[in-house]
């Protein structure tokens, strides 16, 4: 009777050992990013016209998108981008009204990639290059498109910035207005055996309460990755910069802007 005793103590204390190693080894239960909600229950750029719009991606303290862009009640548009990468590109464009003419005025670092993308706008038919200058280390390119897809002719860099916010999970309070929904991000562990683990997350995202669109965010968390584990999460902290900040910001205004013909767009 002793031993089976002594046996059964030992299994439960087996057991707890195993239970605790697999604690450490592997999060206790992933957490759901926003990205993996029903499809209903996701976030949305507002698709609203007139209206203006400004957005970022900061990580670590380097912007690595941001955006500026303005629709008018007559249709006429003004876009902004900036890239920062290997080319670290500005792209502008200039609509002055449906199916006119789209200017685009490109700015880049000169190298080989300034080569290759004069080529694509030289090859392309749909484009005619306007103006070409070479200053100090940028190349600016100035092209006009008469292309019949207008939706191409401008991109859409909003849904780049919403589509960030949702690699966390989201905490709604209680209090809510008719109209909008306030979110709050959430750390957490996401991803599973390929995971990230995101921690020191704060600020807050507006949301249409009937279309689940994006009116403002100010967001920021640090991201560890990979973190499948907490193993894998103390490793990466100790072998690599992580974890890394990202800021994002995104506003949306339903008003009527002005915006006017750019300089660079030559005069019809």
């Amino acid at each position: 009777m002793e031993r089976r005793r002594t046996g059964f103590a030992i299994g439960i204390l087996t057991l707890c050992c195993v239970g605790l190693l697999a604690s450490v080894i592997y999060p206790i239960a992933p957490d759901t990013p926003h990205a993996e909600t029903p499809s209903e229950e996701q976030f949305w750029v507002p698709d609203t016209e007139p209206y203006s719009a400004t957005g970022e991606i900061v990580v670590d303290r380097d912007r690595q998108v941001a955006f500026e862009e303005i629709t008018t009640s007559s249709g006429e548009r003004y876009q902004l981008i900036e890239e920062h990468g290997q080319s670290n590109t500005t792209t502008e464009r200039y609509q002055s009204a449906p199916h006119a003419t789209i200017y685009k005025r490109l700015a880049m670092d000169r190298g080989t990639t300034k080569d290759r993308m004069r080529e694509q706008i030289v090859d392309d038919d749909s484009q005619q290059l306007l103006e070409e200058n070479h200053a100090d280390s940028r190349a600016t390119f100035v092209v006009a498109s008469n292309s019949s897809n207008q939706t191409a002719g401008f991109p859409d860099p909003a849904a780049v910035v919403v589509q960030s916010l949702q690699v966390v999970s989201y905490d709604q309070p209680d209090a809510e207005s008719s109209t909008t929904i306030e979110f709050k991000p959430e750390n957490g562990w996401y991803g599973a055996s390929n995971g990230y683990r995101v921690t020191n997350a704060t600020g807050e995202l507006r949301v249409d309460t009937e279309t689940n669109t994006v009116e403002s965010a100010s967001v920021s968390w640090d991201v560890t990755k990979p973190a499948g584990s907490y193993v894998e999460y103390v490793v990466t902290r100790s072998t690599s910069s992580d974890p890394m900040t990202h800021e994002i910001s995104f506003e949306h205004q339903p008003d009527d802007p002005k915006t006017g013909r750019p300089q660079w767009v030559p005069e019809s």
